[in-house]
């Protein structure tokens, strides 16, 4: 989640201070470095940072030297140089640093057996889960879920049964092994009440709602949004029983958006979008009346849009009311998802799961 430890801290610093007194160029200051590594290299039962400091340092100053031309040893520049020098070489150990530290996380992450799920698809893509921006906009029990289900330690019988606290592993629903994915995406009781269909709608409601209704015609997969005939897609566009979620069509420029939205688990993202995009890619051929566009879109059970998705959501925003903004508009999509995921949780021990109107939009 890209927050550094302490020992990554004290390795960053302490590589820099190694780095700036090299620089220096100090006669005695590099005699007792040189000594502190010789002693130090000796050593077998632990790794010494003077000696990682010594190679990041050398790393750095090589990488350096030859993309700058910058003098050796570098304490014999000066003026602006040195000071061009200076910040060259210590950037260097900072990105030297933090990469090797990522590398070993990394590694870390793979021999999780629980945490590691959600955690390697930030890491994988580069970026914080997209709730963060608005955690703590959050009430308190809704941003403690988030945060156990994004670590896994959530009280699902699995965990409950690792902590000691119970005997069984087993969902209340089903039977079958309980587990964070298993409540928030698998559970085939609470798939066949609809409790998965829910919390897609509340997100398709939202973005239906949400479209300038003014300038286009929107019909969606949602009550209220139904064509005159039922479904999406209108008998004019294409005679078919399939219902994508949301269809947008451009009157004035002759076009039609075919979006089609999953609600699902987070490690599915890539597999989704394509079975998505496959179920209906034969409207971009058969729909030849208007100009057809197809973005199928993936919105994760706890709130993580990619940057893949947050574009897909960017195109679909531009059919938005003016009054809406982007950051908006995809906080909303994902902070539905969290609600109705937290909500779905709650009602994992429960046997019937009612009839429930659709979530408002958290964020104005």
């Amino acid at each position: 989640m890209n927050i550094q430890t302490i020992q990554n801290l004290y390795e960053e610093t302490h590589c820099l201070n190694h780095a700036a007194m090299r620089i220096a160029n100090d006669p005695k200051v590099n005699k007792a470095l040189d000594n502190a590594i010789e002693r130090e290299s000796k050593q077998l039962r632990k790794k010494s940072i003077v000696v990682q400091a010594q190679t990041v340092y050398e790393h750095a100053l090589e990488k350096n030297t030859l993309d700058t031309d910058i003098p050796v040893p570098p304490g014999d520049c000066s003026g602006k140089q040195k000071q061009k020098t200076i910040s060259c070489i210590k950037n260097t150990v900072k990105e030297t640093v933090r990469t090797e530290q990522a590398k070993l996380n990394n590694a870390h992450l793979q021999g999780l057996l629980k945490q590691s799920e959600f955690l390697k698809i930030t890491l994988h893509q580069q970026q914080d889960a997209t709730w963060q921006s608005y955690l703590f906009n959050l009430k308190k029990g809704t941003m403690k879920f988030i945060l156990n289900a994004s670590i896994n330690t959530l009280s699902t019988q699995d965990n409950l049964k690792l902590w000691n606290k119970s005997t069984s592993d087993k969902c209340a629903l089903c039977g079958n092994r309980d587990s964070t994915l298993h409540t928030l995406t698998g559970c085939k009781v609470a798939l066949d009440q609809k409790r998965y269909t829910w919390r897609h709608d509340n997100i398709v409601k939202y973005i239906a709602d949400s479209i300038d209704s003014s300038k286009y015609t929107v019909n969606a997969d949602v009550e209220g949004y139904f064509a005159a005939t039922g479904g999406t897609i209108d008998p004019v566009l294409a005679v078919t029983l399939e219902k994508p979620d949301i269809v947008i069509r451009d009157m004035k420029k002759n076009t039609v958006d075919i979006c089609e939205l999953t609600a699902g688990h987070e490690s599915n993202i890539s597999k989704n979008n394509k079975y998505k995009t496959n179920k209906y890619s034969w409207m971009l051929t058969d729909i030849t009346s208007m100009s057809p566009r197809l973005t199928a879109f993936e919105v994760g059970c706890r709130g993580l849009i990619t940057p893949e998705n947050r574009f897909r959501l960017k195109h679909i925003h531009s059919f938005c009311r003016k009054d809406i903004k982007l950051k908006t508009f995809i906080d909303n999509c994902s902070a539905l998802s969290v609600n109705s995921s937290y909500l779905i949780f709650n009602m994992r021990k429960e046997p019937t799961f009612p009839v429930l109107g659709f979530f408002g939009p958290p964020f104005k």
